[in-house]
């Protein structure tokens, strides 16, 4: 699944010590899945 890769994509970038990588991977992964989902939320109450 993606959030399997995600995961996998994670524990490679710490795994080489890039916690900058990291920490830029969640950032955007759940910032994005995030809106999109607020997006949908919202605009189910227009």
């Amino acid at each position: 699944t993606s959030s399997n890769r995600g995961h996998a994509t994670i524990l490679d970038m710490l795994k080489n010590n890039n916690v900058e990588g990291v920490c830029n991977f969640i950032t955007h992964h759940i910032g994005s899945g995030f809106t999109e989902r607020a997006r949908k939320l919202l605009a189910l109450k227009a």
